[in-house]
């Protein structure tokens, strides 16, 4: 490293340690030089798994469809629609086909038992009005002879929904029984998992034991339109090379994904706010107070910024902060330095308008050919103003980069969702692709696959 640090020195002069365009022409060379060492691209090999493409004349088949419409409703109404919009490809594909279509999905944590905040009618409502076509409901209990009537009285084209998996005990505890009452009533011939958001969800009797037990009887699973697409776009944006990756939020396991993404050489900068920024804060001597951390995670952070340092990876840590109160408080110069902790009655609800201005100076130094990734929000934007300030912000930012964005699923995508919607706009006339899947995207940045087992119960072609 010291060799080709005095190369660059040589070939950029001394000005790279005045300039930052210098600078960063030296650390474009450097990135380069990472990824043409870097490991293979983690693959799922979803190429080699079956997709309703690969169905045959499934006319009159009774054909199980797990999707993820986890959405959230308010007074009944949903208010997000994303999921259900991105879902209508491949149910319209079997319908077409003539298949009778039954619906599977979850609807929040009602831990076994009928809630009735948890109730899947709005959701069921939202997108037969978007399908156009009439969606019965099957039974409270989930299973019963109740739905085996509802099932048989099915025409082909027709589309019916199981009620809330999460109703019946079975679904969370790889209940083999809750499988097999499932298939019984259905007379299921065909399983398609199209819950991109929901490929990490290895404790699911219905992305698990019920496919398992579908193949056991020599009956098809496959992959719906989503997940093909979704996971396919994921794999090809991370082989291509990451400028910027924008990580937000409040879930603390996504530090595995941001370890591996500096440890494999395939991303330039990471930028870090919300929850996850505080681990590296306190991880560089900053104070919290009362801002949201998780202390056995610090000394991994510790080990991340040292392995970026390593690496070559910039990471960028808020240098200013919205606390609770709406104040803002200036904790760091530009170079990370240190200058303030947070008073310990207070805590960090947003980053500061010095950060965004200096990411805003980050980001128009990326190529209009760059590419950039974002996941989480920047502060907590279900406090509203002043808090979701930051978050708007940086929306705005991608939406005005022309550099090519993919927004992973979650919280984070809402936000990115709502802020096009004031724009009047698509995702696509931005160049930006936006996810349904959050959690399980992130699994694939970690290279965990053993959070993705869903893709282990579908057929290989």
């Amino acid at each position: 490293m010291l060799l080709v640090r005095l190369f660059l020195l040589f070939v950029f002069g001394l000005d790279v340690l005045f300039n930052f365009s210098s600078y960063l022409s030296c650390h474009n060379f450097l990135y380069a030089l990472r990824r043409s060492k870097q490991s293979n691209i983690f693959s799922l090999g979803i190429g080699s798994k079956k997709t309703i493409d690969d169905l045959g004349d499934i006319y009159g088949k009774v054909v199980l469809v797990r999707v993820d419409f986890n959405v959230p409703i308010k007074d009944g109404l949903v208010l997000d629609t994303y999921r259900l919009e991105r879902a209508k490809e491949t149910i319209e594909n079997l319908t077409k086909r003539g298949a009778k279509v039954v619906l599977m999905f979850h609807l929040g944590r009602p831990k076994g038992k009928i809630v009735q905040e948890y109730r899947i009618e709005p959701v069921i409502a939202k997108f037969s009005e978007m399908l156009g076509k009439e969606i019965k409901i099957g039974p409270d209990a989930v299973v019963g002879d109740e739905l085996r009537e509802l099932v048989s009285k099915m025409n082909p084209g027709e589309v019916i929904s199981l009620q809330n998996l999460r109703f019946h005990s079975g679904e969370e505890k790889q209940d083999e029984a809750f499988a097999e009452a499932i298939l019984n009533y259905t007379r299921a011939e065909i399983y398609v998992n199209d819950g991109s958001a929901n490929m990490h969800g290895s404790d699911q009797v219905s992305e698990t034991i019920l496919p398992l037990l579908m193949q056991r009887r020599g009956l098809p699973t496959v992959l719906g339109k989503l997940v093909v697409e979704e996971f396919g776009i994921l794999e090809n944006f991370v082989k291509g090379g990451i400028d910027l990756a924008l990580f937000g939020g409040s879930k603390f396991e996504k530090i595995e994904s941001i370890k591996n993404l500096v440890s494999s050489g395939r991303v330039k900068t990471v930028f870090l706010s919300g929850a996850m920024a505080h681990l590296f804060l306190k991880a560089k001597g900053f104070e919290l107070g009362k801002s949201k951390i998780d202390t056995e995670l610090v000394s991994e952070a510790e080990e991340i910024l040292a392995l970026a340092e390593k690496r070559g990876v910039r990471i960028v840590l808020p240098v200013d902060v919205r606390l609770d109160d709406g104040s803002l408080l200036v904790i760091a110069d530009k170079k990370g330095n240190k200058i303030a902790d947070i008073p310990p009655e207070r805590a960090i609800w947003d980053i500061g308008i010095i950060t965004l201005k200096m990411l805003k100076d980050m980001m128009e130094m990326i190529p209009s050919s760059g590419r950039i990734i974002s996941n989480g929000t920047a502060g907590w934007l279900e406090k509203g103003f002043p808090f979701d300030w930051g978050t708007n912000d940086i929306n705005r930012m991608l939406i005005n980069h022309p550099a090519e964005k993919l927004i992973l699923g979650g919280e984070g995508a809402f936000a990115a969702l709502n802020m096009l919607a004031e724009y009047q706009g698509t995702p696509e006339q931005f160049n930006m692709t936006i996810l349904t899947a959050g959690g399980a995207a992130l699994a694939y940045l970690a290279e965990r696959a053993d959070e993705l087992t869903p893709f282990n119960y579908i057929d290989t072609k």
